[in-house]
């Protein structure tokens, strides 16, 4: 017993000493970085990763493709530091990145691809919210479904011409996304690829793009037009004519596009997705009467408005005794051509050599 207090005395007056003793002996101890690391390759260990807690980088290191995860959150090597993640650097030599592999960073700021990965996976980057720009590496031909969905700060992307395919999603809810520009080489574009893109205002196609091409207003369609794929839904215009060529219209080609007042549909056989979400409800939708606009309108319960010719008519070719003329009559809602008439010709026609040998007034100058 005598021996205990004599201990407990002995600590309390080691205590006492530290909780008087200056700091500034404490200055310049600092805690080491620790990196931390692991395999992370669809073969096992072909391919590796590190990371440093003080700097926040994440490195990919090897040869050929990383493994996939899924998008839970809970599987992927480095799942314990992923709130910890700023930039990735994926080395030469990497093939692909793989599914949901960097899901949910959300401190992820920045991200380096080289030139060697030629596919990124889906959900690789799937809520990185604080990802504001990408570069994607000019060998990568595949981008996965919803491989960017939820970047909430990226702003623009630009889309290589080594790219064939954009998965379905694969931009979704990037709210923050101003402009997209797309390679010569993609083929293939999946639904709702930049649906909910709140601030798009412009797509843009390469010319020398084969399957697919943009308008003046940034309207992404096929290339020759017969399918309209999306509209920038971040553009501040209020009305948009959709051109005749239209035949159908892409799922969520419109979603969410608040800004706009009026669609006019000029073709009446124009197929739109049947569901409620192809327009926004608090749009106007105008077109032929007995149309797919109108079917649509109807279905949905959205406003419609038909077209109505003005009275008048605009003659674009006069009648002469030898040829009818032309009369076009425009929608007094949109403005469109929605009529043409044919003007008669005005008489007889009398040439101008039957003046001289007829001694008659001529109707005629030909």
């Amino acid at each position: 017993m005598r021996n205990t207090k004599k201990f407990l005395s002995v600590l309390l007056a080691v205590l006492m000493i530290f909780s008087v003793a200056p700091l500034g002996g404490l200055e310049g101890v600092t805690a080491s970085a620790v990196t931390y690391e692991g395999t992370c390759g669809a073969d096992g260990d072909n391919v590796k990763w590190s990371f440093d807690d003080e700097t926040g980088e994440l490195k990919i290191t090897g040869n050929g493709a990383m493994g996939n995860y899924n998008n839970t959150g809970d599987n992927k090597p480095w799942d314990n530091y992923t709130r910890s993640i700023k930039t990735v650097t994926i080395e030469d030599g990497v093939t692909s990145i793989g599914d949901s592999a960097f899901c949910y960073c959300q401190r992820l700021q920045s991200i380096t691809i080289p030139k060697s990965v030629t596919s990124i996976g889906r959900s690789a980057f799937l809520r990185c919210q604080l990802l504001q720009s990408i570069e994607i590496g000019s060998s990568v031909t595949s981008i996965g479904w919803n491989s960017f969905g939820a970047c909430f700060n990226l702003k623009s992307i630009t889309i290589p011409d080594s790219v064939t395919s954009i998965g379905e999603g694969a931009f979704n809810t990037c709210i923050s996304l101003e402009s997209i520009e797309i390679g010569s080489g993609v083929t293939s574009i999946g639904a709702g690829a930049f649906r909910s893109c709140n601030s798009l205002e412009s797509i843009t196609v390469d010319d020398k793009n084969d399957y697919y091409s943009s308008d003046s207003y940034g309207v992404l369609y096929n290339k020759d037009k017969t399918t309209l794929v999306q509209y920038p839904i971040g553009n501040k215009r209020t009305s948009f004519v959709i051109p005749n060529s239209v035949t159908s219209i892409g799922d969520y080609a419109f979603y969410v596009s608040y800004n706009l007042e009026s669609v006019t549909i000029l073709n009446p056989e124009c197929e739109i997705d049947d569901s409620e979400y192809a327009f926004p409800k608090e749009t106007l939708i105008h077109g032929y009467a007995n149309s797919t606009a109108q079917q649509y309108a109807e279905k949905y319960s959205r406003q419609f408005t038909s077209h109505t010719p003005d009275s008048e008519g605009i003659v674009i070719k006069e009648a002469t005794c030898k040829e009818a003329g032309l009369k076009e009559y425009k929608c007094t809602f949109c403005g469109e051509i929605v009529s043409t008439e044919e003007i008669p010709t005005n008489g007889e026609h009398t040439p101008r050599e039957a003046v001289k040998e007829r001694e008659i007034a001529a109707t005629c100058s030909s």
